[in-house]
């Protein structure tokens, strides 16, 4: 009996192995939407007043956990008090760099951009946030979240299967390293890179910006 019972518990622990290490995309459930909440003008990957004296650059990558955090903690911020007020403007940049799935997320964004849909897509990818490398952000499921935003699926599929962007995610990686980014989310804020250390010292450093 007893090495019957232990048969059975080998077994389930190879299940749930296969489980927790499956790289399909299955073990998730369908991905969420989300929308970054832009009301002012948004030109490509550029949101905000495009008069403004205080430009705001993040160079990200899709599967880092420090970044989600910023998507979700502090860009509402920032966009509710200074992009959608016409204070700033800001940008998002391409930093992949965690694997395959950050430089095909960066890919599937990029032809999102294509379609005038850069910032709900950019919402979407980190809205589905789940590890690195486990298939949170697989081709599957990035072709998903295309559909569910209701993408020109004529147009998006033949972009990211083909590969058009991958050249412009690999250079947009070079750019960010020969600027000095070597770990995300950082920011650079009128062309000089900054380290973020918290929301509070943020306001401070762009509210002189602006008073300058």
């Amino acid at each position: 009996m007893g090495a019957v019972l232990a048969a059975v518990a080998a077994l389930a622990l190879g299940v749930l192995i296969y489980t927790q290490t499956g790289d399909d995309g299955s073990k998730f459930p369908p991905p969420v939407t989300a929308s970054a909440g832009i009301t002012a003008e948004i030109n490509g990957r550029v949101a905000g007043n495009p008069e403004a004296t205080v430009q705001v650059v993040e160079w990200g990558d899709y599967q880092c956990p420090a970044c989600t955090q910023f998507e979700q903690q502090v860009v509402p911020v920032l966009v509710e008090e200074y992009v959608n007020t016409g204070k700033i403007t800001f940008e998002f940049r391409d930093f992949a760099f965690l694997g395959p799935e950050s430089t095909r997320a960066a890919e599937a964004a990029a032809c999102a951009q294509d379609q005038d849909k850069f910032w709900d897509f950019h919402s979407t990818i980190y809205a589905n946030h789940n590890g690195e490398n486990q298939g949170a952000l697989s081709d599957d499921r990035l072709i998903a979240m295309a559909e569910k935003l209701e993408l020109d699926m004529d147009l998006f599929t033949p972009c990211f299967e083909d590969g058009a962007h991958a050249d412009a995610v690999a250079d947009s990686y070079e750019e960010g390293s020969a600027l000095g980014v070597n770990s995300t989310p950082t920011l650079m804020i009128n062309g000089e890179l900054y380290r973020y250390s918290g929301l509070d010292d943020l306001r401070a450093v762009l509210d002189a910006a602006l008073a300058a």
